[in-house]
C-alpha cells in the first residue's frame, strides 16, 4: 500500500467528521477498504490497525472533536513506536520516536490535504459561492466572530456573492425573506443546528439545558408549553406593576444624578433596568442595579462571557478545550442555584416567570429531582440573559436615534401630549402605548429593531433530509445535513426589503408603509420566527414602550464629553445577543414641562 491511504480512503466515502463539521455524505459508506488484506511490516501494519480504527468510528458516525481526535492521534502514535521497536528492532528513543513523528506529519497532512481537496471540489456545497477560505475551514471566521464583527462581514459576503453564501464546510446563509418560513416556520423540516449543543456547554442531548439550548425537538416543544404559561396574557398582567415600580424607581435615580450635574451612561441605566425587572418578575429576587448604579461583577462577568458563547457556538469543538479552563461565570452560576432553592423553598404562590417554570418541571415524572433543580437553574440563567440585554440595547439604541434625530423627538413628544395630556405623573397605561394609539412611539422602537437587530447575525437549522427552498423567487434544493442561517442583520438592511434609505432611521416608513418603495414586512424577524420564536416578545415590547414614553417626557439628554455617535454605532457587536463597545454619556435634565 502506498502513503497515499489517507487521501484514497477519504475519497472513497470517508464519513468521519473532522474539525471544520466535515458533512455526512448521502450515499452509504464504502467498505472496500476493509476486506483488502494488510502487508506486513510496522508500516503496513500500523496503516492497517489505523484504518479500522478509523472504520469503526465511520460506521457508527461518530463526531471527531479535540479530545477524541487527541486520543486518537496517541494510540496511533504509541502503536506505531511500539510496532516499530518490536518488529524492527528499533530502539524506543530516539529513533522509534522520530520515525513515528514523520509518519504522524505525513498522515496528518496527508488528511487535511485530502479535506481541503473535498470540501473545494467535491463536496455537495461546492457549487455555492462564497469565499474559499470560509468553506475549508470555520476556524476562517474565528477572529470576525472574537470581535463580533459576523453580521458585518455577512453582509458584505452577500453583496459580493449573492443570496446564497457558503460561510462554512457545510454551512450557508440565505438572505432571502422568501426563505423564513421554509426554514424557521412550525412545519419546517428544519431544526436546532449544532451551535445549540455546543451553548449549553456539551454536546450530549441528555444533559440538563434550557428552554433555548434544548436540541431536542420534542422536549421543546414540551417545555415550550410551559413557558407559554408563564408569559400568558394574564401572566403578563401580573409583571405590570413590577415594570412599573422600576419605572419610577428609574425615574428617580435620574432625578437624583441630574441634581447632582453628573455625567450619566444612559443606555446602561437601560440596562440596570432591565435586569432589576427580569430579577423579580423571573424568580421574585432583586439585583437593586439601579440604586446601586452600576452592574455588579458578577453581572459584569455575565456580560463579557457572552462573546465566548458565541465564538464557542460558532465553533462548537472548542467547548471540549474551554471546558478545561476555570469557569468565568462560576460566582453566577452559584447565586442562579441558590436563588431556584430558595424560591423552591417558599410555599406561598409568587406570580413570577418561575413559579410557571417549577410547576411545569415538578409535574414531570420522567426526571429526577437533580436534574428538574439544573433545568430550573439553567432556564433561570436564560431568563436573565434573554430578558435583559435584548431589551436594553433596543431601549438604548432607540434613545440614541432619538437624540440624533430632534425632529423625530419632537413628534413623539407631541403624541404622547396627545394621548396623555400634560400630566407629569408616570405612564402606566400600558394598553394607551400600543400601536393604534401610539404609532410613532411603536414605528421608533420597530425603526431601532430594524436597524440594530437584539439577535444580529440569525440562528442555526438544519435539515435531515434534501429541502426545498424559495429564495426570492428560485427554487433552491438544500442538501440534507447542511447547517442553514438566515442573516437578520442583513435581511432588515436589504433596500429589496426596505427602500429607500434601507441604513437611515426613517420611523416614518412603519406609519405609512404603503408610500414606500419597497416595504417588506415578512423580512423583519428581530425576535425569531416559528417554533423557536422569542417567547418573550411582548413583554419586551412592553418594557421598551413604557422606558421610552418615560423617560422622553420627563428627561432632556444632551450628549457629554466622550460621547461619539459614529464609535456608539461602530461599537455595537455580536456576542450572541447586540453588545454594546461603547456608552451613551450624556447629561440629564429634568424638563420642566411635559409637553412638546
Amino acid at each position: 500500500m502506498g502513503r497515499s491511504w489517507w487521501g484514497a480512503t477519504f475519497f472513497r466515502g470517508l464519513r468521519v467528521r473532522f474539525p471544520g463539521n466535515i458533512p455526512r455524505e448521502h450515499e452509504p459508506y464504502n467498505r472496500w477498504t476493509s476486506s483488502r488484506q494488510c502487508a506486513v511490516g510496522p508500516w503496513e501494519t500500523c496503516k492497517c490497525i489505523q484504518r479500522h480504527t478509523l472504520e469503526l468510528t465511520i460506521g457508527n458516525q461518530v463526531e471527531l472533536w479535540p479530545l477524541q481526535l487527541l486520543a486518537l492521534a496517541l494510540v496511533l502514535f504509541s502503536l506505531d513506536v511500539s510496532l516499530r521497536h518490536s518488529l524492527n528492532d528499533t530502539s524506543i528513543f530516539p529513533q522509534a520516536v522520530k520515525l513515528a513523528c514523520a509518519d504522524l506529519t505525513v498522515w496528518t497532512s496527508g488528511v487535511l490535504v485530502s479535506i481541503g481537496i473535498y470540501r473545494l471540489f467535491l463536496h455537495r456545497l461546492r457549487h455555492f459561492p462564497g469565499p474559499k477560505s470560509w468553506a475549508l475551514s470555520k476556524f476562517a471566521l474565528m477572529s470576525t466572530d472574537a470581535k463580533g464583527l459576523r453580521p458585518r462581514a455577512l453582509e458584505e459576503a452577500h453583496k459580493r456573492y449573492g443570496d446564497i453564501v457558503r460561510t462554512g464546510p457545510r454551512e450557508i446563509s440565505i438572505n432571502a425573506p422568501s426563505a423564513i418560513v421554509p426554514v424557521m416556520g412550525s412545519r419546517s423540516s428544519f431544526w436546532r443546528g449544532p451551535w445549540y449543543a455546543a451553548t449549553a456547554g456539551a454536546r450530549s442531548p441528555h444533559i440538563p439545558r434550557n428552554l433555548h439550548s434544548t436540541i431536542i425537538e420534542a422536549d421543546h416543544f414540551a417545555r415550550r408549553k410551559v413557558w407559554d404559561a408563564a408569559f400568558s396574557a394574564k401572566a403578563l398582567k401580573g409583571y405590570e406593576t413590577i415594570l412599573i415600580d422600576n419605572m419610577q424607581n428609574m425615574v428617580d435615580q435620574l432625578e437624583k444624578r441630574s441634581q447632582r450635574k453628573e455625567t450619566v451612561n444612559i443606555d446602561d441605566y437601560c440596562s440596570f433596568y432591565s435586569f432589576d425587572v427580569m430579577s423579580q418578575a423571573g424568580f421574585a429576587g432583586d439585583f437593586g442595579l439601579l440604586k446601586q448604579g452600576q452592574l455588579t461583577p458578577m453581572i459584569q462577568a455575565l456580560e463579557d462571557f457572552m462573546s465566548f458563547v458565541q465564538l464557542a457556538g460558532n465553533l462548537p469543538y472548542l467547548v471540549e478545550i474551554l471546558g478545561l479552563l476555570p469557569n468565568p461565570i462560576a460566582e453566577f452560576d452559584k447565586y442562579m442555584n441558590k436563588i431556584v432553592m430558595e424560591r423552591k423553598a417558599r410555599k406561598e404562590a409568587v406570580p413570577d416567570i418561575m413559579e410557571h417554570l417549577l410547576h411545569g418541571i415538578e409535574t414531570d415524572k420522567g426526571s429526577s429531582g437533580k436534574r428538574q433543580d439544573a433545568e430550573a437553574t439553567a432556564d433561570a440563567r436564560l431568563m436573565i440573559v434573554a430578558g435583559s440585554d435584548t431589551s436594553s440595547t433596543t431601549m438604548g439604541v432607540a434613545l440614541f436615534f432619538l437624540m440624533e434625530n430632534p425632529m423625530i423627538l419632537r413628534d413623539l413628544r407631541q403624541e404622547l401630549l396627545e394621548v396623555f395630556g400634560d400630566d407629569p405623573a408616570l405612564l402606566t397605561d400600558f394598553a394607551q402605548l400600543d400601536e393604534r394609539t401610539c404609532p410613532l412611539l411603536n414605528a421608533i422602537i420597530n425603526e431601532s429593531l430594524r436597524i440594530i437587530p437584539p439577535v444580529p447575525t440569525g440562528l442555526q437549522r438544519e435539515s435531515p433530509s434534501d429541502a426545498i427552498v424559495d429564495v426570492n423567487g428560485r427554487k433552491v434544493v438544500i442538501p440534507a445535513n447542511t447547517i442553514v442561517t438566515l442573516p437578520i442583520w442583513s435581511l432588515h438592511r436589504d433596500p429589496r426589503n426596505f427602500s429607500p434609505e434601507p441604513l437611515r432611521f426613517r420611523p416614518g416608513r412603519w406609519l405609512e408603509p404603503e408610500k414606500e418603495e419597497r416595504f417588506n414586512k415578512a423580512a423583519f424577524t428581530p425576535f425569531s420566527f416559528g417554533k423557536t420564536s422569542c417567547i418573550g416578545k411582548v413583554l419586551a415590547y412592553m418594557e421598551v414602550r413604557l422606558v421610552i414614553a418615560n423617560l422622553v417626557r420627563r428627561f432632556d439628554f444632551e450628549p457629554a464629553d466622550h460621547y461619539d455617535a459614529k464609535k456608539f454605532q461602530d461599537g455595537l457587536v455580536d456576542a450572541f445577543v447586540t453588545k454594546r463597545n461603547y456608552k451613551l454619556p450624556v447629561h440629564v435634565k429634568v424638563r420642566s414641562h411635559v409637553g412638546s
